[in-house]
């Protein structure tokens, strides 16, 4: 019997391996196709991630170009997306700036630098340009001038863009209002949570100068002092827009606009409870009232809640600008914290010219951390870190015409539990950007 073999298994066999085979492979090409269309849209998505970032610390550069026109960059931001870097800044006064930032976020970093038109009233950033290496924003530098005043003014605005380029400026805008009326009344008026800027590092370019301690010595003294780096209480900057009595008044030396901002309300009872602070001003002699709004005819020393105007926020910032502030027009202050639980009822006043010490006033550099003043100084010199208000030596960073009232409302100068941050208040000047120039 003849038995006749067949290979048609042997067919079936090969053919299904091969079959096999192309799907392992269009499998695995499909894997990694989608490993690589995830891993590209990762690093889009950080890309995008990283120039908002850069943009982002171009705002904040331009912001603090508003407060300080010697500000150079340097500063390092850091988000929970990534962080971002100012490396340059360009150009000096109020016009005409270029600012480069660089964004970073996961594995990649992108570059944006900015062309700042103006920076009064309203900032104009008329281009952003990416650019590719470290090595182009890093060659501004050796363009900067040598650097003039400032023109301080509100801080954390937004940017507002005349012409966009990609990858786009932001889209909002502020400006700072001023009113034509010479009687110095309020020209706006805001309210805004603290920004994450904020919680940015100072500048490392900051230089420490002068600072003036407006306030009495204490109780038992019958006067004031005013203290600075060996300067009496006539400033000898006459760049500085400000005279600082030792009574603790605050006199302007040009007409301007002034900006204040009430940056912290921390006032609590005895047993920790938050108390409603109000803030008031005197101008030249006259009656206390509300310095940010409500019955401007209240002298801040009544107990009703209705009479103080309206109140501080704890952790936010409060701000007006009042415009056209003449010459030789003098201020003076007073911070009243109230609160009426039941038939309790707590009641603080400090005023800057009270004779007890207890408002201090502050110019940029200013160690606040020894002052005597202050025997806590810990939750303070914490605030103001947070806020970017301290430079890389610890001392007040703060515009060059600006002041810092640090007000104590319940405990004595000097002791171990006077914070002297139960009110926080900025008082930010008009200051001539040609002033230092020289000829």
């Amino acid at each position: 019997m003849r038995i006749q073999s067949t290979r048609d298994g042997y067919i079936f066999l090969i053919t299904a391996l091969f079959v096999g085979a192309i799907s392992l492979a269009a499998t695995i090409s499909l894997m990694l196709l989608g490993w690589a269309a995830e891993q590209n849209g990762l690093t889009y998505g950080q890309a995008t991630q990283s120039l908002e970032l850069a943009r982002g610390c171009i705002e904040f550069a331009i912001n603090m170009l508003r407060s300080d026109m010697t500000y150079a960059g340097g500063n390092t931001l850091v988000f929970s997306q990534g962080s971002c870097t100012i490396m340059s800044v360009q150009g000096h006064g109020p016009s005409n700036r270029t600012i480069c930032a660089e964004g970073v976020s996961g594995q990649t970093k992108k570059r944006l630098k900015a062309s700042v038109e103006e920076l009064f009233p309203t900032p104009i950033v008329i281009s952003y340009e990416e650019v590719l290496t470290a090595e182009s924003c890093a060659a501004l530098v050796a363009l900067q001038p040598v650097p003039t005043g400032s023109i301080p003014s509100s801080a954390f605005v937004a940017v507002s863009s005349s012409v966009s380029s990609s990858p786009g400026p932001p889209s909002s805008s502020s400006s700072l209002a001023s009113s034509s009326n010479p009687s110095s009344t309020p020209a706006s008026s805001s309210s805004s949570a603290a920004s994450s800027s904020a919680a940015a590092p100072s500048s490392a370019a900051s230089s420490a100068q002068s600072s003036v301690q407006a306030s009495s010595s204490s109780s038992s003294a019958a006067a004031s002092s005013v203290a600075s780096s060996g300067a009496s209480s006539s400033d000898p900057d006459s760049c500085f827009p400000f005279t600082i009595a030792g009574n603790g008044t605050i006199t302007t030396d040009n007409d301007m606009n002034i900006t204040f901002e009430n940056l912290e309300a921390k006032i609590e009872n005895p047993s920790g409870t938050h108390m409603k602070t109000f803030v008031c001003r005197s101008e030249n002699g006259g009656d206390y009232s509300p310095l940010f709004g409500g019955q401007l005819s209240d002298d801040c020393t009544g107990i009703n809640d209705n009479k103080y105007g309206d109140e501080m926020q704890e952790d936010g910032i409060d701000s007006r600008t009042y415009g056209n502030v003449a010459a030789s027009t003098s201020y003076s202050f007073k911070v009243h914290a109230y609160l009426k639980i039941g038939p309790n009822t707590w009641s603080y006043t400090s005023t800057s010219t009270d004779g007890t010490g207890r408002v201090l006033i502050l110019k940029k550099g200013a160690n606040v951390q020894a002052h005597p003043s202050i025997g806590n100084s810990a939750p303070l010199m914490q605030f103001l870190g947070d806020r970017g208000l301290l430079d890389g030596n610890n001392l007040l960073n703060i515009g060059n015409a600006d002041l810092l009232l640090l007000t104590e409302l319940n405990d004595s100068p000097g002791s171990a539990s006077a914070d002297y941050d139960d009110d926080v208040l900025r008082i930010q000047g008009q200051q001539d950007f040609m002033c230092g120039m020289g000829s």
